[in-house]
């Protein structure tokens, strides 16, 4: 126990040091743009600098070291917030979303600021819980909560599609369920028609409309968040991993896509899943993972030309920046068969 003391000292007196730093240097910057060289981005910056050092500081002074087995007696975790505080957040949480929800059904294809401010709150509190070592799986709860809530709000505040290319695409989708197969009319997509099949089988089996059965394709790729939480647990940890899909949840680059919903949604989705099947392919020497990550490489393809170029960009400098740090540290980490690149290639030339 001494030395854990010990241990939990030394961390705590760099990175209180450090919190310390950053928060003087949010002070000062607050008082430089306040004064002297005034700048609304650089004050923004400044004073989420110390907000987030100030929080970091009070946080830290709730940690404490809490048994696990007592049976044991051996094992110890970290928690930064008592009992009693961790519930008044899920309680604050849970009463957000509620507050939200009723703030939108005041009216009709709106959305008002006052609701963006109660989700901020709510993806803020989740970082707190997640910080303090909350259960993974009820933070990955949340998570698709906020991802579905911030898409979902923002595609149904239009009573048509919003964008030119989702509007086109949709008109696809209805021309494809009224002949019952892919023809000329979609043009250049019925080369790429994989998004199509998903949203008119959609329509098909839940009598939707097209506007409602494209929306399948937001909630997959909010769901393809998880997989981002499965390579950062592997990777780093869990709370890296839950950290960064809070992050994509709420990016606003990320979330358009969840409301500006056309095929591409489909391929981003499916660019998390292919590079998690890929790394346990060549950890776990499982074949399963490889033949699966063939196959969804293969189906991306189907999907979109962009986001398949994107993907092979990805895996040919993870093969080549992990193939450089094996021959300098003899080490063999994650190295994706440049066949699977040379496959995709080809299919794409051919498509193009």
């Amino acid at each position: 126990m001494k030395l854990l003391s010990r241990q939990f000292l030394t961390l705590e007196s760099s990175d209180k040091k450090l919190a310390l730093a950053f928060a003087g240097i949010g002070i000062i910057s607050v008082i430089l743009t306040t004064t002297v060289f005034p700048s609304l981005l650089i004050l923004q910056a400044s004073v989420t600098l110390l907000l987030a050092s100030a929080i970091y500081l009070f946080l830290r002074t709730r940690r404490r070291v809490s048994p696990i087995g007592e049976d044991e007696g051996k094992s110890t975790s970290t928690t930064l917030l008592q009992p009693h505080i961790s519930k008044l957040l899920d309680i604050t949480f849970w009463g957000l979303l509620i507050a939200g929800l009723i703030i939108l059904s005041q009216g009709l294809y709106a959305r008002p600021l006052s609701f963006l401010i109660l989700v901020s709150i709510m993806s803020s509190i989740l970082a707190v819980q997640i910080f303090a070592g909350k259960n993974t799986a009820y933070c990955l709860i949340k998570i698709v909560i906020i991802g579905l809530l911030l898409r979902a709000t923002a595609y149904y505040q239009f009573p048509g599609m919003v964008g030119y290319d989702s509007v086109a695409e949709v008109n696809f989708l209805s021309q494809l369920v009224a002949n019952g197969h892919i023809g000329d009319f979609m043009k250049g997509y019925q080369h790429y028609p994989l998004a199509y099949y998903l949203t008119a089988s959609t329509s098909f089996i839940t009598g939707l409309g097209a506007k409602d059965s494209f929306f399948v394709l937001g909630i997959i790729e909010v769901i393809s968040l998880v997989f981002l939480f499965l390579i950062g647990r592997q990777l780093f940890n869990e709370k890296t991993g839950l950290l960064a899909v809070v992050i994509m949840a709420v990016f606003d680059w990320h979330t358009r896509w969840g409301f500006y919903v056309k095929a591409m949604t489909l391929g981003i989705a499916w660019v998390p899943i292919i590079i998690y099947l890929l790394l346990n392919s060549r950890r776990k020497g499982n074949p399963t993972f490889l033949i699966l990550g063939i196959l969804s490489m293969f189906l991306i393809v189907l999907t979109h030309t962009f986001v398949t170029t994107v993907l092979l960009v990805i895996l040919f400098f993870s093969w080549l920046i992990f193939r450089i740090l094996r021959n300098i540290q003899s080490k063999k980490e994650f190295e994706p068969p440049i066949t699977l690149n040379i496959v995709s290639e080809e299919r794409l030339y051919h498509q193009w």
